[in-house]
């Protein structure tokens, strides 16, 4: 199954919000396996400052951040449960109902 191979927050690999439970920040999450993977393109946010965002596509909601690695997990955990729930799909096209995946528009 795919996992989340790197994550990049504001094209970097090091970021750390002002106020952690307030924030929306761009990521590009690689997701595959051994070590070959398709980027993602989203939105973190939490849930005080989604209600300020016009546009909610390719949103990835956490509570607060608390780190790139808690970060990880909470990708994985939704990866896992999203695609046992759409088995019909393939990962990838399955993931791209939630994020923009990079190869979409060669569906």
């Amino acid at each position: 199954m795919p996992k989340v191979l790197s994550i990049l927050i504001n094209e970097v690999d090091t970021w750390e919000p002002d106020d952690p439970l307030d924030f929306v920040v761009s990521a590009v999450i690689n997701v595959g396996e051994n070590n070959k993977g398709d980027n993602f393109y989203l939105q973190l946010c939490t849930p005080v400052s989604i209600k300020k965002l016009a546009d909610k596509h390719d949103i990835f909601l956490i509570e607060k951040w608390e780190g790139i690695e808690e970060l990880k997990v909470n990708l994985n955990n939704f990866i896992e449960t999203k695609l046992s729930e759409n088995e019909h799909l393939s990962d990838y096209e399955c993931l791209d109902n939630y994020w923009h995946w990079e190869h979409s528009k060669y569906k």
